[in-house]
């Protein structure tokens, strides 16, 4: 689909990246950052330490905003936060983090509901959730895998679970054989089709992490104490922002060497 049909949207997509110290086991810092779309330009990040989760609740929302996200933000707090604020969220569905129930306030039955899908071909349901006392409303947009996807995504759960010494859970390996996402964003204005194909573009955040790491250094902490950590991740973030300040305004370069004031047409016809 295409964003320009979305004028009055500012798309946002939401994710966190990890960044290791020397020597370090695990996770000691987190850069939580959004991406706008469709110039691929950052409006916000923030930087925690390890304890520092992923959530809607960290961005400021305004009005209008759509916010894409992957499962680490499917929770009904994180919903209800930018839908109060007058957002909507497009998020990647998890069934575990994420209970929804029928309109008639029944527990959603995701894998008997999901059998029923076609092979080729997707489908969405209303739901809702509720959250403070509040019930907010929205839809879920499924779509079947491939064999080869769901084989693929079936054997990093397994994976996962042995190195975690734990058993697979049933259900959830059945769920990977779907895509499921949740929205708040009106059939009126996206279709199942739409929400689908725009949760795709959330990859583009996944590249912009690989390329601040890759070509940045942003990977690996080459400090210890807090103070120092902090200041060179906000220069690598920095320098970033500053070469993609300068990649947009070399799209739109002036041979001529300055700007033309906004008031003075480009030409006249007589």
């Amino acid at each position: 689909m295409s964003i320009k049909r979305l004028p009055s949207r500012r798309i946002r997509v939401v994710d966190a990246t990890t960044v290791q110290e020397q020597g370090g086991a695990g996770t000691d810092w987190r850069v939580h950052y959004t991406l706008c779309l469709p110039d691929l330009s950052c409006d916000f990040f923030e930087i925690t330490d390890e304890k520092g989760g992923e959530s809607y609740r960290r961005i400021p929302v305004e009005s209008g905003d759509l916010l894409l996200a992957d499962r680490g933000y499917s929770n009904a707090p994180g919903v209800g936060t930018v839908v109060q604020a007058g957002g909507d969220v497009l998020v990647r569905w998890n069934s575990f983090s994420f209970p929804l129930q029928t309109m008639d306030g029944k527990p959603f039955e995701a894998l008997k509901e999901l059998n029923q899908l076609p092979k080729r071909g997707c489908r969405e349901w209303k739901l809702c959730f509720t959250h403070e006392g509040k019930r907010y409303t929205g839809r879920l947009c499924a779509i079947r895998k491939g064999a080869v996807a769901t084989a693929r995504a079936q054997k990093k759960m397994r994976a996962r679970a042995r190195t975690k010494q734990k058993q697979v859970n049933e259900e959830a390996l059945k769920l990977a054989g779907f895509i499921l996402v949740f929205t708040t964003v009106s059939p009126k204005v996206l279709s199942t089709e739409e929400v689908l194909e725009l949760y795709r573009v959330r990859w583009q955040i996944e590249l912009r992490f690989k390329h601040l790491k890759s070509l940045l250094g942003l990977g690996c902490l080459p400090k210890y104490d807090e103070q120092s950590c902090r200041a060179w991740i906000q220069a690598k973030l920095l320098c970033g922002l500053l070469i993609e300040r300068l990649m947009r305004e070399a799209k739109f370069f002036f041979p001529w060497g300055y700007r033309l004031p906004s008031s003075e047409p480009l030409a006249r016809v007589h």
